[in-house]
């Protein structure tokens, strides 16, 4: 895979990890995409994206109150900036269906 060629060779490159934690989580595989998208996230905390790819795989982990939190972060964060990207309203929406109990933030 082209992902994991592009982290052995650079272990900092954020797309890369990124990429591959989506993929693998995408794939069922949320056990093994968390490492990935935790460490994409550490080297850029600021990334929306990379934030809503961490509450994808808590969903998948069924860790409602954490997913609930990271999208809530993510939509605050595209918010401040004055952006607006429907995937990741869409995953929000997702995620407060699935987690009744817990909230997506304001």
């Amino acid at each position: 895979m082209a992902n994991r060629k592009a982290i052995a060779l650079n272990p900092e490159d954020t797309v890369s990890l990124n990429n591959l934690a989506w993929l693998l989580a995408l794939s069922d595989r949320p056990g093994e995409a968390l490492g990935f998208a935790n460490r994409a996230l550490d080297l850029a905390p600021w990334n929306a994206v990379y934030i809503d790819t961490l509450a994808e795989i808590a969903a998948r982990l069924r860790k409602c109150p954490e997913a609930s939190r990271l999208i809530g972060r993510a939509s605050k964060i595209l918010e401040l900036r004055g952006e607006k990207r429907e995937d990741i309203q869409k995953r929000r929406s997702e995620i407060s269906r699935q987690c009744p109990a817990t909230s997506a933030g304001p």
